[in-house]
């Protein structure tokens, strides 16, 4: 029988989370996202870059990770502007999104732990699915409930709190500007 452990919630501002992306790149993204997050949103700016070279400027920044630079060529990437509109291309109103998301997610699983320090975000993976399967890339975009994989001191603070994976439960939302997420944690009783 499992126990209410905690409960956090967070709201995340997208245009924030785009005026970073657009500025930093996977400099920013790299500070908040899981290795799995990271490679999904390295693809999907690889895409667009590749989609749009002729329509779009790339403010683009030499930050990201060898692996990711060996996979991208030799530049890294950040939010791509049309330059006729102004306007942020779709892939980046995408990561946008998936980047606050993902932050709000981390949050409000900080939040429903009360833990200090507070858990690296790099150590807790968002994704769909179920848990315990290895195809973790597979998961990230995919479809479903979302759920939580936690490594190294995270995974530690949730067992120390006597809370499995399992007993994570995550809702996330996101509607115009704002992204939202809120988790619930249940302890062995």
């Amino acid at each position: 029988m499992c126990a209410l452990h905690g409960i956090g919630t967070d709201i995340a501002h997208i245009p924030r989370f785009a005026a970073a992306w657009r500025r930093w790149g996977l400099r920013f993204a790299r500070k908040v996202l899981h290795d799995a997050e990271l490679e999904h949103v390295a693809a999907i700016a690889a895409k667009s870059i590749d989609a749009s070279k002729d329509t779009c400027v790339s403010h683009v920044h030499n930050t990201a990770a060898p692996e990711t630079r060996a996979s991208l060529g030799d530049s890294a990437i950040s939010g791509q502007v049309n330059a006729s509109t102004g306007e942020e291309n779709s892939s980046d109103a995408y990561v946008s999104r998936f980047i606050a998301s993902r932050w709000a997610c981390k949050e409000a699983l900080n939040k429903a732990f009360s833990v200090h320090p507070r858990l690296d975000g790099r150590e807790i993976l968002v994704h769909k699915g179920s848990h315990g399967s290895s195809e973790i890339k597979a998961r990230v975009s995919g479809k479903g409930q979302p759920r939580i994989q936690l490594i190294g001191s995270a995974l530690e603070a949730a067992n120390a709190k006597g809370v499995p994976l399992s007993g994570i439960h995550v809702s996330l939302s996101h509607d115009g500007e704002y992204a939202v997420a809120f988790i619930v944690t249940e302890a062995k009783g």
